[in-house]
């Protein structure tokens, strides 16, 4: 039987626990991962619709010919069959999170105790981000969904009850 005089021992297993993995990073890399393969791969706004089709380009005569930037695209082996955002790759990797750790900025770390934590997309992307937004008109993009940060928050108890079970289990041997 456990008392008291092992509380120290208890305390210490939770901090060891917490140590090798924080729960706010089980959220905040699932909750990360989630977005970007929305954005990135499932071409989906935050309300779960498409971005859209690129737009032909109307001739004097009422043709319709591919936009100049359809065939940088296709110049570029990409697709056009549906809008997406991906022609560099650039936005997508501009877009990072991190957290600290005292005073010392940690980046993309999933091994580090967080204080904060943050989603951000550098300036320059960020204009690009919230052009999109603009030029789509879907919706949010670059925000999660409810959907989202409610399997992160999943996960983030998963890996929680995991770790308790353990203590637990090697306490009450």
């Amino acid at each position: 039987m456990t008392d008291f005089k092992d509380m120290p021992k208890i305390m210490a297993l939770f901090r060891e626990a917490f140590m090798r993995r924080d729960p706010t990073v089980v959220f905040a890399a699932t909750v990360f991962s989630d977005m970007m393969k929305r954005i990135f791969t499932d071409s989906k706004t935050t309300t779960g619709q498409t971005f859209g089709h690129y737009k032909k380009r109307t001739l004097k005569d009422g043709r319709q010919t591919r936009s100049s930037y359809m065939k940088r695209r296709l110049d570029a082996g990409l697709q056009v069959s549906y809008k997406d955002l991906i022609f560099t790759g650039n936005l997508q990797k501009s877009i990072k999170w991190e957290g600290t750790k005292g005073n010392q900025k940690i980046k993309d770390s999933p091994n580090a105790i967080y204080e904060t934590l943050l989603g951000y997309i550098d300036d320059k992307h960020s204009l690009i981000a919230e052009g999109q937004e603009g030029q789509i008109g879907r919706g949010d993009i670059f925000t999660t969904t409810d959907a989202e940060d409610q399997r992160a928050t999943d996960a983030a108890f998963a890996w929680w009850e995991n770790e308790v079970d353990k203590i637990i289990n090697s306490i009450f041997k």
